[in-house]
């Protein structure tokens, strides 16, 4: 099942000035992290753990430019070997969990992200469902009834579809009706059965709606600056600093 919330004014539509419909798509939480949302997570869960890498590197007494060219792995293995016995029983244990967490943060599920940087993957998720993560919406539930769950909206994918389509959903419309409308219907309907139908499953109320339309608005119609100068900004951010 595929769902998506109508973006084009509903005067447009209904007065026949759209010849398309456009819309947002929207996923299940556990689908959003099976994609956009693991990447989400797992950039920062990477950030993360090079920061554990780096930070223990420093302790080593090496710097980072020994990680050119040289798997991380096989860096910290041959600096701790080159510890004496002592010093080695003390970061053997720590470079272990180093190099774990770092080779699960690029190549881990989100189910193991959340395992291993429970933070990290509360953070964003919690990011999400308060509206503070730029290009995705949360939305509590898709019908009237439905218990509280958790929904993404993809404010960044854009769908369109034909007005000729758009103008069968209210009365619902199978895959049979989808067929003979269009030879491209499988572009915007998605169907696991011939009894399926597609149909508007209700309304986002006010002022959701708006909040919605206005997260989309933001995040194309930002204006970007360039970034003030650090140094400058320590001049007036921190008294010590002149």
């Amino acid at each position: 099942m595929g769902w998506g919330v109508v973006i084009t004014a509903r005067c447009d539509l209904a007065n026949f000035k759209a010849p398309i419909l456009n819309y947002l798509p929207i996923v299940k939480l556990e689908d959003w992290l099976t994609n956009d949302g693991l990447g989400v997570i797992q950039s920062r869960c990477i950030a993360e753990a090079d920061a554990e890498v780096e930070k223990l590197l420093f302790d080593l007494g090496a710097p980072k430019t020994v990680l050119l060219g040289t798997p991380v792995e096989t860096a910290l293995e041959t600096l701790v070997a080159l510890l004496d016995e002592k010093k080695q029983r003390q970061f053997i244990a720590r470079k272990d969990k180093v190099v774990g967490k770092w080779r699960e943060a690029h190549s881990g599920t989100a189910e193991s992200l959340r395992t291993t940087f429970p933070k990290t993957y509360s953070g964003a998720v919690r990011e999400l469902m308060t509206h503070r993560l730029s290009g995705y919406y949360y939305l509590c539930r898709m019908e009237p009834d439905e218990s509280d769950s958790c929904y993404v909206v993809l404010l960044r994918q854009i769908g369109a579809m034909p007005h000729d389509l758009a103008g069968a959903l209210p009365e619902g419309m199978r895959k049979v009706d989808a067929e003979a409308r269009s030879p491209r219907y499988e572009s915007f309907f998605r169907y696991s059965s011939s009894d399926d139908v597609a149909i508007p499953l209700g309304v986002i109320p006010s002022p959701h709606v708006e909040h919605l339309l206005q997260a989309f608005s933001l995040l194309f119609g930002r204006i970007g600056l360039p970034n003030t100068d650090p140094a400058h900004i320590d001049r007036f951010a921190n008294p010590e600093v002149q």
